[in-house]
């Protein structure tokens, strides 16, 4: 199994197969927004957040409620953590505040990744 994993980033790496970097999965249930807290990970030189944008506690607001605010997409370079990092080197995009803004986010990932961090 453990060389199968670095055979398939070979692979990867050179263009031979492409696979998602970040997969739906790899990113908390959409619930977890509700409570007003940002997801953070990293990829490969890429750090993201994702949040509820504003960010505040909403899970026991309406639907009609939670549905004002939008799901927050950051991203920025290794090595800093989102606190530490220059506001001009974050990236933002916001989109709906559902669990298919989140998927939207997913592959927004993964196509920043592709762009700004394959090389």
């Amino acid at each position: 199994m453990f060389l199968s994993i670095f055979f398939i980033e070979f692979l990867c790496q050179k263009g031979i197969i492409k696979t998602m970097a970040i997969n739906r999965d790899d990113i908390f249930h959409f619930e977890y927004f509700d409570y007003g807290e940002r997801f953070h990970g990293s990829y490969r030189g890429m750090r993201y957040a994702i949040a509820r944008e504003p960010l505040e506690k909403v899970v026991q607001k309406s639907p009609e409620e939670k549905a004002e605010g939008s799901i927050r997409l950051s991203v920025w370079p290794e090595p800093f953590a989102f606190d530490k990092t220059p506001p001009e080197q974050i990236i933002h995009e916001d989109f709906p505040y559902s669990e298919e803004g989140v998927r939207m986010a997913v592959d927004r990932l993964n196509e920043l990744w592709e762009r700004d961090y394959a090389s």
